[in-house]
C-alpha cells in the first residue's frame, strides 16, 4: 500500500525528527542487526582455513624393515645395524658386538644381547658363560672355532649392544628385521635360539620354557630353543632339559 504523505510533508517530518535527535531512519519492517553485522563482514581472500593434514609417523619396525630391504651381504648388514640409532639401548653400551664364527657354518646360534665379558672379548658368549657354552656344544661335536663348516658355529645376538636396562617390547620388535635378515644371509641348516628375548622376538613365545623342547620353523629353517648358559649357571637343575635339547640338535644334524 502506497503512503498518502506527499514529498513535502515527508521532508518536514524528517527534519522535525532530526531536530529531536533521531540519527537513523525507521524502516517499514524490523531488521535483525545481528544478521546484518555478519553479512557486512568482508570475506577472507584466502577462504576458510583447512585443518592441518595428519602427520604420518613411521614406526622403528617399519624403518628397520625398509633398511634391511637394501642389504645384500653380511658386511652391509653389520654397517646398517651399527648405524641404526633408533634403539636407545645403544647409548649405554661400550662396544658394538655383531657376530663370531664362520657364516657358512651349519648351525647359527642367536642369543639375547652381549654381556660385559662379551664387550671385552668383542664376540658373543664370552667369559664364564662362554666357557659353559663351549662345553655344551663340544659335547655334540660342534665348535665355534672349527675349521670345517660342518662342525662350526656362527654366533650372533638379537641386540649387538649390552643393555643397561631391560629392553622394551618396541625395542625387541625393532631389532627383529635385522636378525631375520642375518639368518637369511647366513643361510644355516639349523637355527638355535638361546634366550627369552630372542624367542619372544622371532617365535612370539611367551617364555623360553614354553618354546624349548620342540622344533619350530623360522625363515623356512628348523629352529630349536635352548636354555642359555647364564640361565643354567643360575639354575643347574635345568641342565637336564638343555642336554635333551642338544641331543635333539645332534639328531637333526646327523640325519
Amino acid at each position: 500500500m502506497e503512503s498518502q504523505i506527499d514529498w513535502h510533508t515527508a521532508r518536514a517530518l524528517y527534519e522535525w525528527q532530526a531536530e529531536l535527535g533521531a540519527t537513523e531512519p525507521i524502516l517499514d519492517a524490523p531488521v535483525n542487526r545481528y544478521e546484518l553485522e555478519q553479512s557486512l563482514k568482508p570475506a577472507s581472500k584466502a577462504g576458510k582455513k583447512q585443518p592441518d593434514a595428519p602427520v604420518l609417523e613411521i614406526s622403528p619396525v617399519e624403518i628397520a624393515t625398509q633398511l634391511v630391504g637394501g642389504v645384500a651381504d653380511l658386511s652391509s648388514l653389520e654397517a646398517t645395524v651399527q648405524s641404526f640409532d633408533l634403539c636407545e639401548l645403544r647409548k649405554g653400551a661400550r662396544k658394538f658386538v655383531f657376530a663370531q664364527g664362520s657364516p657358512r657354518a651349519r648351525v647359527m646360534v642367536i642369543g639375547d644381547a652381549p654381556s660385559r665379558a662379551d664387550e671385552d672379548a668383542g664376540h658373543p658368549f664370552a667369559g664364564r658363560e662362554g666357557a659353559l657354552f663351549d662345553k655344551m656344544f663340544h659335547a655334540i661335536g660342534l665348535e665355534r672355532t672349527a675349521t670345517e663348516d660342518a662342525y662350526g658355529l656362527y654366533l650372533a645376538n638379537l641386540f649387538p649392544w649390552n643393555p643397561a636396562r631391560k629392553p622394551t617390547p618396541v625395542e625387541i620388535a625393532m631389532m627383529a628385521p635385522f636378525v631375520r635378515k642375518h639368518i637369511e644371509l647366513a643361510a644355516p641348516d639349523v637355527v638355535v635360539l638361546m634366550g627369552p628375548l630372542i624367542c619372544q622376538s622371532l617365535l612370539d613365545a611367551p617364555s623360553l620354557s614354553v618354546a624349548r623342547g620342540s622344533w619350530h620353523t623360522l625363515s623356512e629353517r628348523p629352529t630349536l630353543a635352548i636354555f642359555p648358559p647364564a640361565f643354567l649357571m643360575q639354575d643347574p637343575s635345568a641342565k637336564r632339559a638343555a642336554w635333551h635339547d642338544l641331543l635333539m640338535l645332534k639328531s637333526r644334524l646327523d640325519t
